[in-house]
């Protein structure tokens, strides 16, 4: 019995000490060179050990990331009385806590019986490294002081099941926990880099709020479903994105391809400049490589002035004007401001709308002037009885 009580003391004290010093290592060494203790040891240990080590990287690739990015989502969600060291955060607008592991802290995880265990590591940054990043395409490393990636070890005997089903379950539950959460990343460019923010989709517009032509909403939404209910939604993707370019007409050379006089003036000149033929051979190879599960959007003003390559189908599937009103945008909109689904002065209103151009702003700053309809509505008749005197001036 005493030799029972000297292990079990021994053993305890061990582990107190294993503890302490740990703690010490990490508080007061260097974080480069606790990476590279903790990783001599666990060469040693896997030496001699039975289990399997799988590095999933924050920045190897896009597939990568994704798969980073869902077991960041993935263990921030799981409660784990393992862990001794969390990091907390929330934005403006989210209604709840964001909870992730810290760097170099290990959960384990349960998944059918079986044990999981991850490892949080990170690798501090040199300068150097930062603009060898930056020629790779990672636009967005030169912002960041460290590189983090995931460490899963488990029994070699279950990697067909890791592979096969757990991390495929990873990956669904994450996306659910993003659709849930009602958020995604907004990226925008910023000069040279790419910058984002989590935006949250509580907006109270929506489709069936959107005031547009009844027909074209009908034939957007026929689109969409169709899009939603492909085999790339089929296969619950989770690198679903939306990519939006505004006044496309604007931002590029888009006429004559790479025409003589423009080469004569960019002889010389590295700046980056994206001509017509750079645009289609993007466009193309997105589509090609990695359109799957991807939605991408050009908005311009002037459509005449964009050249047809660019909007043949295969490159614009769908052209949606949004044009002026008709009376199906005004009763929308009527809806949408005042809450109106009839009043005696639609009518009268919706011959005027008919004969006049006028945009969806237009009616709608008229409606916002007043809460009550009857004031409302009549201050937009004599709004658009002033813009038809003023189109038939303006036309002799």
């Amino acid at each position: 019995m005493a030799n029972k009580n000297v292990i079990l003391s021994t053993a305890a004290s061990l582990a107190a000490s294993a503890t302490l010093i740990q703690s010490i290592v990490r508080d007061f060494l260097p974080h480069q060179l606790c990476n590279f203790l903790f990783s001599f040891v666990r060469i040693l240990s896997h030496c001699f050990s039975s289990r399997l080590t799988v590095v999933v990287e924050e920045s190897q690739g896009y597939s990568m990331k994704l798969v980073f990015e869902a077991a960041e989502i993935y263990l921030g969600s799981k409660q784990n009385s393992s862990e001794r060291r969390v990091k907390v955060g929330k934005s403006e607008k989210e209604p709840n806590l964001v909870v992730n592991i810290d760097r170099n802290e290990e959960v384990s995880d349960d998944f059918k019986n079986l044990e999981f265990k991850w490892r949080l590591m990170t690798t501090q940054v040199e300068a150097s490294m930062n603009v060898n990043h930056r020629r790779m395409g990672d636009l967005n490393f030169s912002l960041r002081s460290e590189v983090r990636h995931f460490e899963l070890s488990f029994h070699r005997k279950h990697k067909d099941k890791a592979f096969g089903s757990y991390f495929p379950y990873i990956l669904e539950k994450a996306m659910a926990i993003r659709e849930e959460r009602k958020a995604v990343n907004l990226y925008s460019a910023n000069g040279a880099n790419w910058c984002f923010q989590q935006v949250l989709l509580n907006h109270r517009m929506n489709f069936k709020t959107l005031a547009i032509d009844s027909n074209l909403k009908k034939e957007s939404l026929e689109d969409l479903d169709n899009f939603m209910n492909g085999k790339f939604f089929l296969l619950r993707m989770s690198s679903r994105a939306i990519i939006l370019v505004e006044d496309i007409d604007c931002s590029f050379k888009l006429k004559n391809w790479d025409s003589p006089e423009d080469q004569t003036q960019t002889q010389g000149d590295h700046s980056g400049k994206v001509t017509l033929s750079g645009l289609l051979n993007f466009v193309d190879g997105f589509y090609s490589c990695c359109g799957e599960g991807r939605i991408m959007i050009f908005t311009t003003n002037y459509k005449e002035r964009l050249d047809p390559a660019l909007l043949r189908p295969g490159r614009m599937d769908m052209h949606i004007c949004l044009s002026y009103c008709n009376a199906s945008v005004f009763y929308q909109l009527a809806f949408n401001y005042l809450g109106l689904h009839h009043h005696h002065l639609f009518d009268e209103i919706k011959q005027l709308i008919e004969v006049i151009e006028v945009t969806p702003a237009e009616l709608g700053g008229e409606l916002m002037k007043s809460r009550d309809p009857q004031v409302s509505l009549q201050g937009l008749l004599s709004f658009l009885s002033n813009k038809k005197i003023q189109q038939q001036l303006s036309s002799n």
